[in-house]
């Protein structure tokens, strides 16, 4: 017994190490996405000013920058200038390793020791979560509030420590509310899921009283982030501004994670999650009742619903499947313990080695999307990634504006729309300007940055400009056009 528990440990450890390092390694190296640039400088004027006032159009909820700001005023960061991509992401990374080791607990309701670290090693090694799990976005705060709220809600429905459980979930719940305004999407699969889990097709009485204890908790936490926009939260359901681009067919999602695909040389699939889940459905027919099976098939059912609901949305980003591909992660932990058990014993050792191989393979597509190839745009889990160029950009610019006299009064402009994340590079520049549509004296500018929106302006510069081809995001070029005299001076100094 005590041997079993030893093992049991050391691999618990394990797993939460090495999803530990795939979370927090090299964190400020990868070149800030357009939405991690966006969320710092809402941060940063929250940061600035003390105040906020949430858009229901655009930018989801409030909690995000509510709790990062927090977290950046402890280390000293507390201006558009003084952030740093690391502290962001470690704020984030944080977050997605909560999510993962609050899995730890869930033998409190009937999850065996090695379901436990079946789903933890699925959860720690997944690319997709752990890449996502390294970046300045809702997603990551929205997937620990989600384990949260499972932890609170797995307590009411056991009918013991009911006001503690109502107040983990409702809290939980409504953080997530703050968070991102598709927590709707995953509360209604939960509530079907407690529906089932109690009584199997009516809510018990014990039941609907937490409901109603968690339902105020959620209330007052929606209420202190929200404030005196709470009304927006509302209008954000009707007015929310969805982004041109982002449209996808119905099997987005089912192609990014189950269907193997060859990119950068190498094949990229996390389909083993699903169908090691799908071992659920060999349970011993007698047993199928039995608590930790019952679990796993709700898991499973939340997961596939999340995948279904977000794959007939036709608005699709990647990380939008964070929560549902969690919960998968965690059918596969019990789903892969009922295939081994239900396993004629000379196979048990073959399941335990082809499981270990799976989370190894998983192991090698995270280290390749997040290590080597995090801004490459064949990275299928690289959503609009920022091109390194960007990053040089900055340090060119600073050469330049050094070796040609130009002092920070010296104005940089930015042409076109859909800037993002160059504001975040040129922060330390001094004067930098930004018009969506080119002003009349745009020729007089000594540097002026161009966006495809406004490409056409190129020609009017040809004369008084040098062009010089740049890019910022996957397949967007910019040009950088240097007047011709600041031109020549650099050309001297070389």
């Amino acid at each position: 017994m005590k041997g079993s528990m030893g093992l049991y440990l050391a691999a618990l450890i394990f797993a939460i190490l090495v999803g530990g390092w795939f979370r927090f390694a090299q964190l400020g190296e990868r070149p800030m996405h357009a939405d991690e640039a966006t969320g710092a400088k809402i941060l940063s004027e929250r940061l600035e000013s003390g105040d906020y006032s949430f858009d229901p159009t655009h930018f989801h909820g409030p909690s995000l920058t509510a709790l990062a700001s927090i977290w950046c005023s402890l280390a000293g960061e507390d201006s558009w200038e003084e952030l740093t991509a690391k502290r962001l992401r470690m704020f984030t990374a944080i977050c997605g390793m909560l999510a993962i080791g609050l899995i730890a607990f869930f033998g409190l309701f009937g999850m065996g020791k090695w379901s436990q670290v079946l789903a933890i090693s699925f959860g720690a090694t997944s690319p997709f979560l752990v890449y996502y799990s390294r970046m300045f976005i809702h997603e990551s705060l929205l997937l620990v509030c989600t384990a949260i709220a499972v932890f609170g809600w797995l307590l009411v429905s056991r009918g013991k420590h009911l006001v503690a459980g109502a107040v983990i979930g409702g809290m939980g719940l409504g953080v997530m509310a703050a968070t991102r305004e598709t927590f709707i999407i995953t509360s209604l699969a939960w509530f079907v899921a407690l529906w089932w889990l109690t009584s199997n097709g009516r809510l018990p009485q014990f039941c609907r009283r937490s409901l109603l204890i968690g339902a105020g908790c959620s209330l007052g936490v929606i209420v202190l982030f929200y404030g005196r926009d709470l009304p927006a939260l509302v209008q954000t359901y009707f007015t929310y501004e969805v982004t041109e681009g982002h449209e996808k067919a119905m099997s987005y999602y089912w192609d990014l994670l189950v269907w193997p695909h060859k990119e950068l040389g190498r094949w990229w699939s996390e389909g083993l999650i699903l169908l090691l889940a799908g071992g659920l459905f060999f349970s011993d027919q007698k047993k199928r009742n039995a608590q930790e099976v019952r679990l796993g098939i709700v898991f499973l059912g939340i997961g596939l619903f999340h995948l279904i609901v977000y794959s007939l949305i036709g608005y699709k980003t990647p990380w939008l499947m964070l929560v549902g591909w969690w919960h998968l992660c965690l059918a596969a932990g019990v789903g892969t313990v009922v295939l081994i058990q239900r396993s004629k014993p000379a196979m048990k050792p073959i399941w335990v080695i082809l499981v270990m191989v799976a989370l190894g393979w998983h192991g090698v597509q995270a280290q390749r999307a997040t290590f080597r190839f995090p801004n490459d745009g064949r990275n299928p889990y690289a959503y609009v990634p920022t091109q390194k160029d960007v990053v040089q950009l900055s340090g060119w610019l600073t050469e330049l504006k050094e070796t040609t006299g130009m002092g920070a009064e010296d104005l940089i402009a930015v042409l076109g729309e859909q800037i993002w994340p160059l504001p975040w590079y040129l922060r330390d520049h001094g004067a930098v300007g930004y018009w969506q549509d080119p002003p009349e004296e745009m020729a007089t500018f000594p540097i002026l940055i161009i966006f495809p929106s406004v490409q056409g302006v190129i020609l009017d510069l040809e004369a008084t400009h040098v062009l010089i081809p740049r890019g910022i995001r996957d397949q967007v070029p910019i040009w950088v056009a240097v007047r011709n005299d600041v031109w020549e001076r650099y050309q001297e100094t070389e």
